[in-house]
């Protein structure tokens, strides 16, 4: 199964080439008619210059002969360029065509490696992954001109990581602010009085309660 489905993989990439090969192919043949066609409605454009400079009325009038045999030249270089301009519109809506249908099938052949490389590819996550590309920065005209299923994937990696952060980062448990230090309270120590400024009866008391004390002990 496993040669079976890198087989097919193969032809199919292989097939892509060659029409990617055919349409390069027919892409330069247009170009260079263009150009060759460009180039002839130019000449013909200076020899019809010459033409119209002449001054028909006195030609026809000194040599009705030679005046009739320029003028029918003169009709078919116009005959000419006009063929010519025709050929080059028409090639340029076939080139136009054919960029078309190059692109859609560029496309085409995108979505089928992402839906086959991306989970759950639907169009709606293909917004999403472009959405999330021009809040990066991207140019937005430059996103929605990507074909290159490698560009998408490396966007779709990108978002994803971010948003596995912000995930991350909400279940992360908040730290507690650190508790102040609990202050032990205990009993002061009663400051012993100068018995040379005690009382008679502060005097008498301090003593019983020594006596007291050695009695215990």
């Amino acid at each position: 199964s496993d040669y079976t489905q890198k087989t097919q993989s193969v032809a199919e990439q292989r097939k892509s080439l060659e029409l990617q090969a055919a349409a390069l192919t027919q892409q330069q043949e247009l170009q260079q008619q263009h150009f060759e066609d460009v180039a002839q409605i130019k000449a013909l454009d200076q020899q019809l210059e010459q033409y119209n400079a002449l001054n028909w009325p006195e030609l026809y009038q000194t040599d009705v002969g030679q005046a009739a045999s320029l003028d029918h030249q003169k009709r078919e270089l116009e005959s000419h360029r006009q063929q010519t301009v025709n050929r080059l519109n028409q090639n340029q809506a076939q080139a136009l065509e054919s960029q078309r249908a190059e692109h859609a099938r560029v496309v085409e052949e995108g979505q089928k490696v992402l839906s086959k490389e991306i989970d759950n590819w639907t169009p709606e996550l293909a917004q999403t992954i472009a959405a999330y590309g021009v809040s990066q920065g991207l140019n937005e005209q430059a996103v929605a001109s990507i074909v290159d299923p490698v560009h998408v994937k490396l966007i779709d990696k990108a978002m994803k990581y971010d948003e596995l952060v912000a995930k991350q980062k909400a279940a992360a448990p908040k730290a507690e602010p650190p508790k102040s230090a609990v202050k032990v309270k205990g009993k002061r120590a009663a400051a012993t009085k100068d018995p040379d400024k005690m009382s008679t009866e502060e005097w008498l008391k301090m003593r019983n309660s020594q006596v007291e004390k050695r009695r215990r002990a």
